[in-house]
């Protein structure tokens, strides 16, 4: 429907509005209910300023400044909402995909060379096995003392992995591609140093070692960042007589 509002002025000193109001043409088989009829009432510049004036084929209203705003903050709230979901969605997939890469068991490779059984205090030992490892990629190797490197013990019983005994790296280590480096575990047990002059001191360090690597076949270390698979083997047959030493 459409309203149009004139003014004008006549012999008369008072100004007349005369006020169209209107329906839209229908179409031209329809023409012949098009209806409009005109009010005549007196005019002022308040009542002029007042009137509505709807360009002719408009069929809403016009938007105000705030409910555009309104629309648009909504609209970017949506667009923020939508790009948060998508890259969590990503970086969940990768997570996913990333826990169920295989492990590489051939990258690296070891072989004992060392271990020693030391005082750490009068109520702590330690004991460090050192290995060589070989770097077979043609990448850097890096291995660092975080929670990324899980070192875990293979039982003789059954061939499961256990962490009952709390084993972790002695030092960072660095292998360039196609060469060779040390690499020591260690493991810090309570156990009461004996003194020199006990004639069961041999025995004692003996018993200990034994005691902890009886049913270890293996150790195994599992570096998170690389998805590498290390075996660390057992040589506990000269373990058997550890005597104390020192770095």
């Amino acid at each position: 429907m459409e309203r149009v509002a004139a003014c004008r002025s006549g012999a008369t000193r008072e100004n007349t509005c005369v006020r169209v109001t209107g329906f839209p043409l229908l179409p031209h088989w329809r023409r012949s209910v098009t209806h409009s009829f005109r009010i005549r009432v007196p005019c002022d510049d308040r009542q002029e300023s007042s009137l509505v004036s709807i360009p002719k084929g408009s069929t809403g209203s016009p938007v105000s400044k705030k409910n555009f705003f309104i629309i648009f903050s909504l609209a970017g709230a949506g667009l923020v909402l939508l790009i948060m979901f998508m890259t969590g969605a990503a970086a969940f997939k990768g997570r996913r995909s990333g826990t169920f890469e295989s492990w590489n068991r051939e990258a690296i490779k070891a072989t004992y060379v060392a271990s020693q059984l030391k005082e750490t205090d009068k109520a702590h030992s330690t004991l460090t096995l050192t290995y060589d490892l070989e770097n077979n990629t043609d990448s850097d190797y890096h291995l660092d003392t975080g929670p990324d490197v899980v070192i875990q013990s293979r039982l003789k019983s059954g061939g499961s992995l256990s962490q009952q005994e709390p084993l972790r790296l002695s030092y960072p280590v660095f292998l360039p591609p196609k060469q060779h480096a040390r690499l020591a575990i260690e493991m810090t047990q309570p156990f009461a140093w004996p003194p020199d002059e006990d004639p069961a001191y041999v025995d004692k360090l003996r018993a200990f070692v034994k005691e902890r690597l009886a049913n270890v076949g293996e150790f195994v270390l599992f570096d998170q960042a690389s998805r590498a698979e290390v075996r660390l083997p057992g040589a506990w047959q000269g373990l058997q007589e550890a005597t104390r030493a020192s770095y």
